[in-house]
C-alpha cells in the first residue's frame, strides 16, 4: 500500500457511511459502529426549496465517522492482514513492459523526503489514487465528464441550530449543502457547486452560499469553523475502461460521483472489493488482457444501476425546474420520496 501522505490525514468528505457502505464493511467483518468517534445515523433528511422528507433507514442505518479515522482504521486492518505500508511516496508513472503486449508491471515512485526515484515491481497494480489519478490519466483511461465541472467545499463546524441524529442533504437551484452530525456536537458540512465560485477564501464561499437560502441561514448564521476548509474539484470523473493490462482502477479513480448522492464512500468500497477479487483471479490464471473486461462486467452487475441513478440525481440537481418539481412532489407525495 503506497500513499503520498502519512496516516492519519484529513480528506474532504461528508463523513457519512450510508447503509450500503456499512453493509459492505460488515460483510468483511468490520463494524464501523464499534469505532471510537462513530455515531449512528438512523434517518436522512432531504429537502428542496418547497419541501422535503425525513426518511428513516428502517431495518438498517448509516454511520457518521470522520474520514481521517475511517482511513486510518482500514489501513490498520490491511496491515494486520499482512500488507506493507509505504508513506511519503508519490506515484510518478507506471512501469510498462512492452516486450510483447504492453502491460503494467509496477510503479516508479518518488520519495517526498529524499526526492529520489525508486522502482516497485508488481504483477498487478490497483490504482486507487482518486479522481485525479496519475495512473489513469497517463494511461489514457480517464475521459472528460459531461455537464458542469462541479466543485466541493467542506469542513467540520459547530453552532448549527436544529441538528438531530439525521444526516441532511438540501438541494437548491444548482447547488447542494449537506450536514452530518458527528460526536461531541460537531457537524460535517459540505457544499457542492456547479462551478468554482467567487470568494476571497473557502470560508467566505461557504458563508455566501448559506446566505442564499433563508431557511439554511436561520440555522447557520452563527456558524463557527472548527478547522480549515477543504476544497476539491472538478468532482465528477468518468473512465473509458476500469484499467489496462496489469492495472485495475478502484475508488474515484474508476469514476467518481457528486456528493449530493451520498454514495461516494459506498461506491469506492464496492469498487475496491471488485478490483481486489479480479486481481486475485488474474494472479491465478494470468489472463491480464481480459481482466479489464471481467472487471467492467462485475462493476456493471454490482453498481451499474446505482451509478445510473446517481448520474440522474446529478443532472436533476443542475436543473432548477427539476429541483422545484421534486421539492413540491416531496411535499405532496412524501411516501414516494421516502421510498
Amino acid at each position: 500500500v503506497v500513499d503520498r501522505d502519512p496516516m492519519p490525514r484529513d480528506r474532504l468528505c461528508g463523513d457519512l457511511l450510508n447503509p450500503g457502505a456499512v453493509s459492505l464493511l460488515q460483510s468483511l467483518g468490520l463494524d464501523p459502529m464499534a469505532r471510537p468517534g462513530a455515531r449512528l445515523i438512523p434517518t436522512m433528511r432531504v429537502s428542496g426549496p418547497f419541501g422535503g422528507v425525513d426518511a428513516d433507514y428502517s431495518l438498517t442505518h448509516g454511520v457518521s465517522l470522520p474520514r481521517r479515522d475511517l482511513d486510518a482504521w482500514l489501513l490498520d486492518e490491511a496491515i494486520n492482514a499482512g500488507a506493507r505500508f509505504h508513506a511519503g511516496e508519490i506515484v510518478r508513472r507506471p512501469l510498462i513492459d512492452d516486450s510483447g503486449e504492453p502491460r503494467v508491471r509496477g510503479l516508479v515512485l518518488r520519495s517526498r523526503v529524499t526526492r529520489t526515484e525508486t522502482r516497485m515491481p508488481a504483477n498487478v497494480v490497483i490504482a486507487a489514487d482518486g479522481r485525479q489519478s496519475t495512473l489513469a490519466r497517463q494511461l489514457g483511461l480517464q475521459v472528460p465528464a459531461s455537464g458542469h465541472p462541479r466543485w466541493a467545499f467542506g469542513a467540520h463546524v459547530s453552532n448549527v441550530r436544529g441538528m438531530t441524529d439525521a444526516g441532511e442533504i438540501h438541494a437548491r437551484h444548482g447547488w447542494c449543502l449537506g450536514l452530518t452530525p458527528l460526536q461531541d456536537g460537531a457537524v460535517s458540512l459540505w457544499v457542492s457547486l456547479p462551478s468554482r465560485p467567487e470568494g476571497r477564501s473557502p470560508h467566505e464561499v461557504i458563508r455566501l452560499v448559506v446566505a442564499r437560502d433563508r431557511e439554511l441561514l436561520s440555522r447557520l448564521d452563527c456558524l463557527r469553523f472548527d478547522e480549515g476548509v477543504g476544497v476539491a474539484g472538478p468532482l465528477v470523473v468518468t473512465t473509458r475502461a476500469p484499467g489496462s493490462p496489469g492495472l485495475l482502477l478502484a475508488g474515484d479513480a474508476a469514476g467518481s460521483v457528486d456528493p449530493s448522492t451520498a454514495d461516494g464512500v459506498s461506491l469506492a468500497i464496492q469498487g475496491g472489493r471488485l478490483a481486489a477479487l479480479e486481481a486475485l483471479k488474474t494472479l491465478e490464471d494470468g489472463e491480464f488482457a481480459i481482466a479489464i473486461d471481467r472487471l467492467a462486467e462485475a462493476r456493471r452487475r454490482a453498481i451499474g444501476r446505482k451509478l445510473r441513478f446517481d448520474r440522474w440525481v446529478r443532472r436533476c440537481v443542475t436543473m432548477p425546474a427539476a429541483v422545484d418539481a421534486a421539492s413540491m412532489g416531496a411535499r405532496v407525495f412524501p411516501g414516494a420520496f421516502r421510498l
